[in-house]
């Protein structure tokens, strides 16, 4: 019986320790400084990368990538770091933007993510040539792109370094460029070069179906990559599309200086897409219902509940199960991931009182915003409830499934995008360290606990939710060594 017991308590640890938040890994190599920052040189997988660490990183640990030319024309990287976010940069000359680089782009990309906890989807900086990486990237990683700023950028390498010594446009172009790039695509010919399909003028579906932000800056009077061939090309095409997009024409200007004078719109453009895009998608009655209790009590654990009416629903029911083991609180709201209103709503809790135990959950609102961006917002929840709750151990509830109205025998469409979001969710919590309370499950097959909305549960539904929200924060205590 003694060895059963303590086989389940080194279980209980083993499941709860990964609720617990994990710090991401630090940037290796030798430490300079860039424009007053910290800098990191170091190899990642064998080649030469840079990272420049913000003084106060942002929420969720946004970033942006530079294609090429690191620090050349760079006012606005410099701003982007004040502001907050990570700079980086691998270098890999001389491939434009060939599947040779993004083969390497990808195992950095993995290793920003997983390793030192960046957000899942950088921006993009397309300085001249780098616009062919940028570019390249987004089209066959949209799923990992927050949005794309090209500065007299290269879209068609047969314009440069093509141009008028191939005679395959108006610009200077380069033998020998083209030679380089010849044999970065591994193509044996001219004719194979010409046949080629993926330039970004040409593969701008991709981005368009998954409405990644472009933020196009040119000069009217660039000889050396035309804009008609490349950046007003991308914007008439892109817009054709439906694709968000924006631009800024450098009157009278040739290809050098890159950049802006004033780089408040670069900053503003990646501070929206970071946002959702600059759409807050609210419903036509937005609610908030906070309750926190027992802030005076200095002997129980205190634990949160975050969700919305789901949470409010089984919220009775866990604080029955925990009383004189617990002091419960909620925050049920109708804000949804990608929403700063749920940020500020959090915070606003979280500053009430300090909590041992964080149950979160969102997914049941915010159908206006698509499961990309969801999963795009969830990294940025999570860090505001580690800033605002350090000792806290945190476990994920999945979203329930919703049921027919008056017809609660029938499963609703809206459960597929609930799975798809839940999907998503796990992938997130995973990399994050993150248990999860599998709420879907308790409910999805129980047509008898809903109620006639298809969306809420009865007493009985109810009850069961609170009997699992109530198991999985026992366990979690546990673990912490709270209330013992």
């Amino acid at each position: 019986m003694m060895f059963r017991t303590l086989l389940l308590a080194l279980l209980m640890l083993v499941l709860c320790g990964a609720a617990g938040a994990a710090d991401p890994k630090p940037f290796p190599g030798a430490v300079t400084k860039w424009r007053g920052f910290e800098r990191h040189d170091f190899k990642q997988a064998g080649t030469d990368a840079i990272v420049v660490v913000p003084a106060k990183a942002l929420p969720g640990r946004p970033w942006v990538w530079r294609g090429e030319f690191f620090d050349a024309f760079a006012d606005a990287d410099a701003a982007l770091v004040k502001a907050g976010w990570h700079l980086a940069y691998l270098k890999v000359p001389d491939l434009f933007g060939s599947p040779k680089a993004l083969k390497k782009w990808e195992s950095f990309h993995a290793a920003m993510v997983q390793d030192y906890g960046l957000h899942p989807k950088p921006g993009f900086i397309g300085l001249s040539r780098g616009g062919l990486y940028c570019m390249n990237w987004a089209a066959a990683h949209p799923d990992k792109t927050l949005a794309v700023y090209l500065d007299n950028a290269v879209c068609d390498f047969k314009s440069w370094p093509g141009g008028v010594v191939k005679k395959l446009g108006t610009g200077q172009g380069s033998a020998a460029e083209w030679k380089k790039m010849l044999a970065a695509y591994d193509f044996k010919t001219d004719d194979e070069a010409l046949a080629y399909k993926l330039n970004p003028v040409d593969n701008l579906a991709p981005l368009a179906g998954a409405k990644v932000p472009l933020l196009l800056v040119y000069a009217d009077k660039d000889s050396a990559v035309p804009h008609a061939e490349n950046s007003a090309l991308v914007y008439d095409r892109y817009k054709a599309l439906g694709g968000p997009v924006e631009r800024v024409v450098k009157v009278g200007f040739d290809h050098h200086p890159h950049g802006l004078t004033d780089v408040t719109p670069v900053v503003t453009f990646f501070t929206n897409a970071l946002s959702g895009g600059g759409e807050i998608v609210r419903e036509e009655i937005e609610w908030l219902d906070v309750w926190v209790p027992g802030n005076s009590n200095r002997d129980l654990p205190k634990v949160l509940l975050i969700g919305d009416s789901i949470a409010r629903g089984y919220f009775k029911d866990v604080e029955e199960k925990l009383k004189g083991k617990a002091v419960v609180c909620r925050l049920s709201t109708s804000k949804s991931l990608g929403d700063p209103g749920l940020i500020a709503e959090v915070k606003l809790v979280l500053g009430q009182t300090q909590f041992d135990v964080v149950h979160f959950n969102n997914g049941l609102h915010g159908w206006g915003y698509t499961e990309d961006q969801y999963a795009a917002a969830l990294p940025e929840l999570i860090a505001t409830i580690r800033a605002g709750a350090p000792r806290a151990k945190l476990v994920w509830a999945t979203t329930t499934a919703v049921r027919v109205a008056d017809k609660v025998d029938t499963i609703s469409e809206k459960t597929d995008r609930v799975k798809k979001r839940n999907e998503l969710a796990a992938s997130v919590m995973a990399k994050e360290k993150i248990g999860t309370d599998d709420l879907f499950a308790v409910v999805a097959e129980k047509p008898e606990f809903f109620s006639r909305d298809g969306v809420h549960f009865n007493a009985k539904g109810n009850a069961a939710l609170g009997a699992q929200v109530a198991d999985a924060i026992r366990r979690l205590l546990a673990a912490a060594g709270a209330n013992q």
